[in-house]
């Protein structure tokens, strides 16, 4: 018990990891098109994608769709990138542990890609400011799935730590009552091996008076040695 607590306390302390946005081309509904993507450890992907879904609707009258596997969100007003409208693709894949969470950004029929030309303060902005989006939801994500398993954890600590002492007290109790039942027995040796000594007395007795027995003459004395015989041996 005591070794299944110190490994689930182990557990308690966690490695941060790295949350970094990347950017590629992927495919998605529309072909092959320039996507930023950001990893999520430890996280559900239920939770994952309502938390998102009410991120990108923030100050949106505009809904997010669920089109086959994507979220589709068109029409938008995202001020985190620009003030003009956007078309935002998303797609939530699981690996293994790790949550893929895939965004493509369309202006105006065109998904939107870095320029190659770092000069272009334009293009670095909206790609800093995407970038930044991203990390912030993906750093909210995985602070309240680690907050989670961090709970969960401490609650099964706190259970386990529960048991232990129930186990202690119910071996103190053991002890306990072996120590009574153990002076109960040496009180019972007592008793049996006074119990000897009298049934070695009272046999010494018998044999006395038996011996005895054997020179009475007359009847009615050899009549009362008979019965405090039986009395004897009773």
């Amino acid at each position: 018990m005591l070794a299944v607590i110190l490994s689930i306390a182990g557990m308690t302390v966690w490695s941060q990891k790295t949350i970094e946005v990347n950017h590629s081309k992927l495919l998605m509904s529309k072909g092959s098109q320039s996507c930023y993507t950001v990893e999520i450890p430890q996280s559900d992907p239920k939770t994952v994608q309502q938390a998102w879904i009410k991120k990108l609707q923030e100050n949106n009258k505009a809904k997010v769709r669920p089109v086959g596997q994507e979220l589709v969100f068109t029409g938008a007003v995202k001020n985190e990138f620009s003030p003009d409208t956007v078309n935002i693709y998303s797609l939530i894949i699981i690996k293994d542990s790790v949550i893929s969470l895939n965004m493509f950004l369309e202006f105006d029929s065109v998904f939107f890609s870095p320029k190659e030309d770092k000069a272009d303060l334009a293009s670095e902005k909206i790609e800093s400011s995407i970038k930044n989006y991203l990390r912030t939801f993906a750093v909210a994500q995985y602070r309240l799935a680690v907050t989670d398993e961090l709970e969960t954890q401490q609650k099964a600590l706190k259970t386990l730590e529960d048991e232990l002492k129930d186990l202690e007290k119910d071996e103190e109790n053991m002890k306990k009552e072996i120590s009574e039942l153990e002076n109960d027995i040496e009180e019972k040796e007592r008793e049996i091996s006074a119990l000897d000594q009298k049934i070695d007395l009272k046999q010494h007795e018998i044999l006395t008076h038996t011996t005895g027995m054997q020179s009475i003459v007359l009847d009615t004395e050899k009549k009362a040695a008979q019965d405090k015989q039986k009395v004897l041996e009773k």
